[in-house]
Order: C-alpha cells, then sequence, then structure tokens
C-alpha cells in the first residue's frame, strides 16, 4: 500500500488536453513536453497560451474602459465601486503583460532548441549517408568496377560539397579508373599490334602448331591451301574496307548511293554504327485475333531483307516484308532508306494505298532503275475484321486452309517498287485476304525457295509448299510451324551456309485469342485503367483487352468533357469571360474539343475586343475634358498639339 501511494505521488496525473481551464495546467503540459524534448508540440502549445493571453488582455482592457465611463457616473456608490474594480482589472492586467512576456521568452527558448535538434537530426543523417555510400564504394573497388564507383564518388561529392573526405575518395576512384583505363588501352594497341602482324605476315599459329610433325607433302599442300584461303580473305576485308569508306563519304557528301567512286577515307570506319541498332527479330509485335511469328536468318551482317510495323490507331495496323534486289551495300542502304521512309509517312498517310504510292514514286525519283524491291504490303483492321494487301512483285503466298486440309497459293501481280512512276492513287489495287480459323499464312522471300541439295536441285515452291501442308496440319502456333520448316530445309541443304538473307512471316487465325473469359482478368484491366465501373456494368461478350480499355477512355473521355463543358457554360453565365477564354486555351491543350469550345472562345474575343474598345472611348473622353478645361484657359497652343496627336493615333474618331 505504502508503495503504491507512493507511486501515485511520482507518477504524473493524465489530463485531458480538451478539458484545460487554467494556466497552471497549460504551462504543466508544457513543461512535460520540455522534459521529452517534443519542441514542436511545446512550441504550439506556447503560441496557443500567447493567443490565449493577448485574447485576455483585450478583454480586461475593453472592461476597464467600460470601467471608466462608470467613474465618471454622478451617482457615488456606482463610481466608488468602478473605481475599485479598476483597481483589480489593472492588476490583473499587469499580471497577463507579465506572463506574455515570460511566454516570449519562453517561445524563443523552444524555438532555438528545436532548431538546435533539427540541426543536429540533418547533421546524423547526412553521416548516416555519408558512411552508406562510402561503404558502396569501396564495395566496387574491391570488385574492381572503378566505373561505377566513380559514378558514386561523383554523386557523394555533389551531394557533400563541404566535406573533404568525399573529394579525397573522388580523387582516388579517379585515379584507379584512369589506371585501369591506361592499362585497357595499352592491352588493346598491344593485340591490335600483334593481330595486325599476324594479318601483314599471313600467319596461321593453330595450323603451324597442330601440323609440326607431318610430312613435307602434307605441310606443302596446306600451305598452297591457305595461302589461296588467305589471299581470297584479303581481298574481301580490303573490299569490305572500301566499301564502307565509299559509303561513308557518300553519306557525308551527296545523300546518294549512285555514284561510289574509288576515293577512300582510311581513317573512318561506320560500319559498327551502322550495325548497332539492328535486331532480326520482333518480339513485341501483336495483331488482334492472330498468332504471328517473324523470323529473318541473315547470310551477313548486312541486311538484304527486312520487315517491320506500325499501329496507326486503335483499328489499323501496318505491316510488310520486302527482298531488295543485288546484294552488299547498295542493298542494305535501299533497305535502310525504305524502313525509314514507311516509318515517317505512316505517321502522316492514312490511306494504305496513298502509302504505297509515296514511298515507290520517293524511290523512283531517287535511286537508279536497276535496283528494286519485291514486296507485300499488309493493313490489318480489327473493327472491320479485315486484312488488306498490296503486292509489288513478290513470291506466291502460302495459305493453309483449315477446313479444306489443303495449301492455296496466292500469285503475286503488279510491278515491283519503283520500276516506274505512279500517277494515280486508283491504279493500286487493294485486294482481301480472307482467312477463317486457324488458316495459316506463309508470307517468305526467294532464298528458301533457291537453296539447292548436294546434287544441285533446287527446293523450289512446291518443295516449301508441301513441307507447309505438312507442319499447318499438325501444329497451329507459328512458332512451331517455323521450327520445323527450317529443320527440314537446313537438312535439304545440308546446313551449307546462306547466300543470301532467309525471312519468314507466319501468322495463323484465331477469333478466340486476346477475348476476355472471365471476372478476374475483367476485374484486373478495371483496376489497371483506375475504373470505377462495376464489373455488371461492362460488356465483355466478343471483346478483347484492347477493346475494353478503348473503351473505358472514351467513357473517361466523355465525362472529363461533360465537367469542363458545364464549367465553361457557368462561365459564360456569370460573363467571366477573361477566364473563359483561358480555360478553352487550356481544354484544346488538354486535346479536349467541341463545338461549344469554339463558341465560348468566339464570345470571349467578342468582349475582350469590346472591353478594349470601351477603354479606349474612357480615354478619349478623359483626353477631351482635359482639352475643354485647357481651351478654357486659353491654352491654345497645348489644345491643338494635343488634338492633332490624338486624330493621328486614334484616326477613326
Amino acid at each position: 500500500m505504502i508503495i503504491q501511494k507512493i507511486k501515485n505521488i511520482l507518477t504524473p496525473k493524465k489530463q485531458d488536453p480538451e478539458v484545460i481551464k487554467w494556466f497552471k495546467d497549460a504551462f504543466s503540459y508544457i513543461k512535460m513536453y520540455e522534459k521529452i524534448s517534443d519542441y514542436n508540440n511545446a512550441i504550439y502549445a506556447t503560441r496557443e497560451l500567447i493567443l490565449k493571453t493577448k485574447s485576455a488582455i483585450n478583454y480586461n482592457e475593453e472592461v476597464l474602459k467600460k470601467l471608466y465611463t462608470m467613474e465618471s457616473s454622478n451617482i457615488e456608490s456606482v463610481s466608488r465601486t468602478a473605481q475599485e474594480k479598476i483597481k483589480k482589472i489593472k492588476k490583473i492586467i499587469d499580471s497577463l503583460y507579465l506572463r506574455l512576456s515570460s511566454l516570449d521568452v519562453i517561445l524563443r527558448k523552444f524555438e532555438q532548441k528545436n532548431e538546435n535538434e533539427k540541426i543536429k537530426l540533418k547533421k546524423e543523417q547526412d553521416d548516416f549517408a555519408f558512411k552508406k555510400q562510402s561503404k558502396e564504394i569501396k564495395l566496387y573497388i574491391s570488385k574492381k568496377d572503378y566505373l561505377k564507383a566513380l559514378s558514386i564518388s561523383k554523386k557523394l561529392v555533389f551531394d557533400f560539397p563541404n566535406n573533404k573526405e568525399a573529394l579525397n575518395i573522388l580523387t582516388k576512384v579517379q585515379s584507379l579508373h584512369t589506371k585501369e583505363k591506361n592499362n585497357k588501352e595499352k592491352e588493346s594497341k598491344k593485340s591490335e599490334k600483334i593481330d595486325q602482324i599476324l594479318w601483314d605476315l599471313w600467319v596461321s599459329v593453330e595450323n603451324d602448331k597442330n601440323n609440326e610433325d607431318n610430312s613435307l607433302f602434307w605441310k606443302l599442300k596446306s600451305f598452297f591451301k591457305n595461302s589461296s584461303l588467305n589471299r581470297q580473305n584479303k581481298k574481301d576485308y580490303i573490299k569490305r574496307l572500301k566499301t564502307f569508306n565509299d559509303i561513308e563519304k557518300m553519306l557525308i557528301k551527296t545523300g546518294t548511293i549512285n555514284d561510289i567512286n574509288e576515293d577512300t577515307l582510311k581513317d573512318n570506319d561506320i560500319f559498327q554504327i551502322l550495325w548497332n541498332g539492328l535486331t532480326k527479330d520482333l518480339e513485341d509485335f501483336k495483331i488482334q485475333w492472330f498468332n504471328v511469328f517473324w523470323k529473318i536468318i541473315w547470310k551477313d551482317k548486312i541486311i538484304w531483307d527486312t520487315f517491320w510495323y506500325y499501329k496507326i490507331d486503335n483499328e489499323r495496323t501496318l505491316f510488310y516484308i520486302w527482298d531488295a534486289t543485288w546484294h552488299w551495300i547498295q542493298a542494305w542502304f535501299t533497305v535502310t532508306m525504305m524502313t525509314k521512309l514507311f516509318f515517317d509517312l505512316s505517321k502522316k498517310i492514312k490511306s494504305f494505298q496513298d502509302l504505297f504510292l509515296k514511298i515507290n514514286n520517293w524511290l523512283k525519283e531517287r535511286i537508279k532503275w536497276k535496283m528494286f524491291i519485291t514486296s507485300i504490303f499488309f493493313e490489318w483492321n480489327h473493327i472491320k475484321n479485315s486484312l488488306n494487301y498490296i503486292w509489288a512483285w513478290h513470291i506466291p503466298l502460302l495459305v493453309y486452309r483449315k477446313k479444306e486440309n489443303k495449301v492455296e497459293r496466292v500469285i503475286c501481280w503488279w510491278l515491283a517498287l519503283w520500276v516506274r512512276m505512279i500517277n494515280n492513287v486508283s491504279s493500286i489495287k487493294v485486294k482481301e485476304l480472307e482467312m477463317d480459323d486457324w488458316d495459316v499464312v506463309l508470307a517468305y522471300t526467294d532464298w528458301i525457295i533457291e537453296i539447292r541439295d548436294t546434287f544441285g536441285k533446287m527446293f523450289w515452291v512446291e518443295g516449301l509448299e508441301k513441307l507447309f501442308l505438312t507442319f499447318a496440319e499438325k501444329f497451329s502456333n507459328p512458332e512451331k510451324i517455323f521450327e520445323q520448316i527450317m529443320r527440314e530445309v537446313e537438312e535439304y541443304n545440308w546446313s551449307v551456309n546462306y547466300e543470301d538473307d532467309l525471312s519468314l512471316i507466319i501468322f495463323s487465325r484465331d477469333k478466340q485469342k486476346d477475348l476476355i473469359t472471365n471476372k478476374e482478368e475483367l476485374q484486373k484491366i478495371l483496376s489497371e485503367t483506375n475504373s470505377l465501373k462495376n464489373i455488371k456494368n461492362v460488356q465483355t461478350k466478343n471483346k478483347t483487352k484492347e477493346d475494353i480499355i478503348e473503351q473505358i477512355k472514351k467513357e473517361r473521355y466523355e465525362r472529363e468533357l461533360k465537367i469542363r463543358l458545364d464549367r465553361l457554360e457557368r462561365l459564360y453565365k456569370i460573363w467571366e469571360f477573361i477566364k473563359l477564354k483561358q480555360d478553352v486555351l487550356l481544354y484544346y491543350r488538354e486535346w479536349y474539343v467541341h463545338d461549344k469550345m469554339k463558341f465560348y472562345l468566339k464570345k470571349a474575343i467578342a468582349n475582350e475586343q469590346r472591353v478594349v474598345i470601351k477603354k479606349q472611348e474612357e480615354k478619349l473622353q478623359k483626353k477631351y475634358s482635359t482639352l475643354v478645361d485647357l481651351y478654357k484657359k486659353w491654352e491654345y497652343e497645348i489644345v491643338i498639339k494635343e488634338a492633332i496627336d490624338i486624330i493621328f493615333k486614334n484616326w477613326k474618331i
């Protein structure tokens, strides 16, 4: 019991801040906050107490004014009572002023302590961050990843510009990085020098080591064979270097591939720059209701076949495959220009036929006629459910019909690109390729049908058609069909290196692909798009994920547009024309467009013009009044000068 009483005495009594009525209670809370170093709450409480004290002072001063009035009363008892109360109120006011001054001192003290705490906390955080980054730098130095360590060191100096240790760390890491870089450059130069010496001498180190103990006859035979191969390799090497240098000079000076001369720029080789960034497959290409697989097997790093795609809008997707005639650099450069041209024009031209016409005529005007491209352009419209194509003298398409279980050849037509100018877009015929579920299309370039077996017999379209029928019947996955066809082709060709690029596009029709089939998938789409719609209110029958997303975007756009139109209507009704104009222009920049917005903008501009005219008239009226006053005072020279000036500036009056 005694221990409990002592505990009760020592333990501070808890009190709800809402029921604090006396200064002592409030001040005890401030002291408590000071003890636990909660200076923010201490400052807030002190400021609140200062505010209450000032309110009390104001109240008592108002009471004092009334008492002074009562003191001057003719009634003696009233006057005497007022005098007594005046003395009490003055004492209270004096005590309140003393309390206010002490609270001001306490507030300044708390603010200073709070600032010191913040500085201390900031220093601790900086020290922790510095140690963490320093540790990370040491880790990368131990791994000899000096580039990463240098990057973090620069950030460390930026974060702590006044820290000498950070600068020392940066200096150390910089020296390590520079040392490593110099060593690599020395090793690289040494390696290049050795390789160049071996190349110039045509030394085959591996053959010399392996054939030391062979007979003289075998050594002579090997020597002549290697010499012949080396001479051919050297010719190819020189040819490539000249070609690269010619291309660079052509790009710098002429911008054309028609006239490559024999001059060379020996110190420049742009091949790696040209090659950088090219890909052989398109992993991210998808079409609604189709399974698609693309592949190019290149003969060399210089490409002659290519394909690409572009989604014009949410309805249409363009894609193509083409093969450039000739080989090597000129074919590569032609394909590069063609790809860039397709990409640029696809953004600007909406018509499928116009795109074909522009590409053909642009190339015809700039490239000599001996070079041309065979191609097929496809346009898929998932709203109309149609697959259209334009052909430019490409080899036949192979279409596997699942119902009939047969392969159909779609024969090519039209001329290859830029053989002649096309003057009228109506001469370009667009055809539709009808496909049912699980029908498969194979588009390809010519090398796959021109490969030969060991007896020189070509594979031809018949061989490819037979393989395509066999595997399209067994598999529905385009990638699987491709793998099986290429396995058979390589066996036929005995895995001999190709003499040309080999390209394939295989796509199969699947009307059930991408359709939403369960509520979980729909709920995921609604969550991703931050839609508040209920699942029950969304129609999913025969709709894909893209359709649902597009529907949600459209509804959201219409909802946001309605909100903006309502706001503009309110501004128009209350004649807030300046704000009306600003908001209309803002909504235009946000791609919200409606006929009403045009009406509001016209009204706002008209009102703006009326305001300008009104201000001009008011200004002229003031000047007129001033001139009349001057005229009455006989200041004729000033009046004449000002009147002429006004007439010249405002000639319409």
